[in-house]
């Protein structure tokens, strides 16, 4: 058998893209500040900040960019408004694991390769790789259908686009083509609100220590929904919902009214409703488009094509 250099899915399986597991890890990883926020798993942080430097090693290795990016801006958000005492602890956390991370990388990726084969594959990306020309195609697109928008998916099957991704790797850019300024800015402001309510919860009696790992979680997805497909994939789609899920569950006092309840029902069922209409469209259904409704049809001008 021939020695072969490390390359981008040397550190992982079962992925096609790696991005996802990077999604993935962007949503892990700060739950695994837990041990140092809680007094009950304190006999864990070793083991918690070997495998952060292990999530850490495997960005490193797959070139998540984004994905340090997004961590590191969560990381500073979060601590910034956190009390002193949890400040400390958690950029202490952090570096110590980012680091500790950077020394296996360099350990396992670079040094033992270059003592057993003689090279390595150390290479560093300074490009966008095609990001920029997708959203540039998209900010063009946008005057077009700006209030409305082309509609959910239309992205998938746009004309002229520079690459063929089923999305344009940033959520906001996305929620501007299919549904417009109007969707767009409604979320914007309700997003915003709920983020600078939760941040400064941090500094309030009522917080727990729980929230503020999975508070980290939720932003760190959010920054790296701007520059990957976070909102799109079915995996991460479903791992963002159960922690928001949680999030809610743990830091609201008030359970939810009799009202509330058959509104989101109805909400629900509706919306069901037209995802299954649309479900098994000729279109789409050839195409592997890596999108929540992978056969499905809900753009009514797609529709009349």
């Amino acid at each position: 058998m021939t020695a072969t250099k490390p390359g981008i899915f040397s550190l992982i399986s079962g992925f096609d893209n790696p991005r996802i597991l990077n999604q993935l890890q962007v949503m892990l990883l700060p739950l695994l500040f837990l041990p140092f926020l809680l007094l009950s798993l304190r006999p864990f942080q070793r083991m918690s900040l070997l495998l952060m430097a292990g999530h850490w090693m495997v960005m490193m290795q797959t070139e998540a960019r984004g994905a340090w990016l997004s961590l590191m801006i969560a990381v500073g958000l979060v601590s910034w408004f956190s009390l002193p005492a949890v400040r400390s602890v958690l950029l202490r956390a952090f570096f110590q694991s980012m680091l500790l991370g950077l020394i296996l990388w360099a350990l396992f990726i670079i040094a033992l390769p270059y003592w057993v084969i003689g090279e390595t594959n150390l290479r560093i990306r300074t490009g966008s790789s095609g990001r920029t020309e997708l959203w540039l195609y998209v900010l063009n697109r946008i005057p077009e259908q700006f209030w409305l928008g082309y509609g959910p998916m239309s992205f998938a099957w746009a004309d002229g686009k520079p690459l063929s991704n089923a999305h344009p790797h940033n959520a906001a850019l996305q929620i501007l083509y299919e549904y417009g300024f109007v969707a767009f800015l409604t979320m914007l402001i309700w997003i915003c609100s709920l983020l600078v309510a939760a941040l400064k919860k941090l500094r309030s009696v009522a917080h727990q220590s729980t929230d503020t790992a999975v508070l980290l979680s939720i932003m760190s997805a959010l920054f790296y929904a701007q520059l990957s497909g976070v909102i799109v994939m079915p995996l991460t789609q479903l791992m963002l919902v159960c922690l928001i899920a949680f999030y809610h569950s743990s830091s609201s006092g008030s359970p939810l009214t009799q009202r509330r309840k058959w509104i989101i029902a109805l909400v629900t069922l509706g919306a069901s409703a037209m995802v299954l209409s649309s479900y098994d469209s000729r279109q789409l259904k050839s195409s592997k488009v890596p999108r929540m409704w992978q056969q499905g049809l809900v753009s009514p001008i797609a529709q009349t094509r």
